[in-house]
């Protein structure tokens, strides 16, 4: 969208019209008060095709494993700058893999029609995945659901049916080589309808990653998130978690081993599922702040070792109608100070013992 300017007899006017449904313009002009108002223009990556840009040279590959079945992949097509779309179709007997070479500034957009990138045969025991790796450092942005949809990801917001759509999708062999990714705070995740494992181990072992992606969903399913994160050293900040009602192993060892997190995203869920918070915090050496409001008595069948390793000291807000005391690697951290809002969010401090 480019720029513009707008002009207004007055302030009143200028005010009616930013409160419609229009689009905005960038610089305003109030003739009568002499008055310039700016509005900044917010690009909209939900709108753009899934984007790796390259922060340095190198390669960037895509790798389509052979596993004896077409019903998971079809299609992948890239475009570098401002080029032709190059596509490759999906060979089940040997499998594919896409090179890329990149120099800093270069977008790479992505696009293909496929059904999950990680699919499990259970009749036949193959495995069939497709995921990107790099040797150099990278940003992603766009919308995801291009990989899945191709030109016609706009406005997609389910995986319903699509266990494992993403799971691993930068990460080889569990995290032992990955998309050098640093920052995937425009990388657009937009399905509020999840499936088995969707995300699972999506950015397992990035250790360059220091922004996380918006995770929007509210409604979870079974290992939704499971190991999305783990290892990600790097990783100082943890998108926010807005669901409260849980799903089996929906968190379990989501970040676990991200040694530069220091604040837990807020838990507002007041019921636990089981292994919901498994090893989700396990070997988080920084992290020294937690907001969980489950009333749920945390153990072994929820929350088994879900602070191992944390900081030695730190604060645990818990809910004040939660009734129970459990510390240690399945509860409370042993060390920690606990507060308990009360009514009027007051916390008031009491030492775990």
């Amino acid at each position: 969208m480019a720029d513009y300017l707008k002009l207004f007899e007055t302030h009143s006017q200028y005010e009616a019209y930013m409160g419609g449904d229009v689009t905005l313009p960038n610089v305003s002009h109030c003739i009568s008060e002499n008055e310039v108002h700016y509005n900044p223009f917010v690009h909209d990556y939900s709108q753009d095709y899934f984007t790796i840009v390259a922060k340095e040279s190198g390669t960037i590959t895509f790798t389509y494993t052979s596993g004896g079945t077409t019903s998971a992949f079809t299609s992948m097509s890239y475009k570098k700058n401002d080029g032709e779309w190059v596509t490759t179709q999906y060979d089940p007997s040997n499998g594919n893999t896409i090179n890329v070479s990149v120099k800093n500034g270069d977008k790479v957009q992505w696009k293909g029609i496929n059904n999950v990138f990680n699919y499990h045969d259970e009749s036949t025991e193959d495995e069939t995945y497709g995921c990107f790796t790099s040797d150099c450092h990278v940003d992603v942005e766009g919308n995801i659901m291009s990989l899945l949809y191709g030109n016609n990801f706009a406005n997609k917001t389910s995986l319903e049916g699509r266990e494992g759509a993403f799971a691993g999708l930068f990460s080889y062999d569990y995290g032992s080589t990955f998309l050098q990714i640093v920052s995937a705070e425009n990388l657009v995740l937009p399905a509020t309808t999840l499936a088995f494992a969707c995300y699972g181990g999506m950015f397992n072992g990035c250790t360059s990653l220091t922004t996380a992606p918006e995770l929007p969903a509210t409604a979870l399913a079974s290992n939704c998130y499971s190991n999305m994160f783990n290892g990600c050293t790097s990783l100082t900040t943890a998108p926010e978690l807005p669901a409260t009602t849980l799903a089996n192993r929906c968190y379990t060892l989501m970040f676990a081993g991200c040694t530069s997190l220091t604040t837990a995203p807020e838990l507002p869920a007041t019921t636990l599922a089981n292994s919901c918070y498994g090893f989700m915090f396990e070997g988080c050496s920084s992290l020294n702040y937690i907001k969980a409001m489950f009333t749920t008595t945390p153990d072994i069948s929820y929350t088994h070792s879900w602070v191992q390793g944390v900081a030695s000291t730190g604060i645990f807000v818990k809910n004040s109608a939660a009734t129970w005391s459990v510390s240690g690697s399945n509860g409370i951290p042993t060390g920690w100070t606990v507060q308990t809002p009360s009514a009027d969010q007051t916390p008031s401090v009491e030492p775990e013992k």
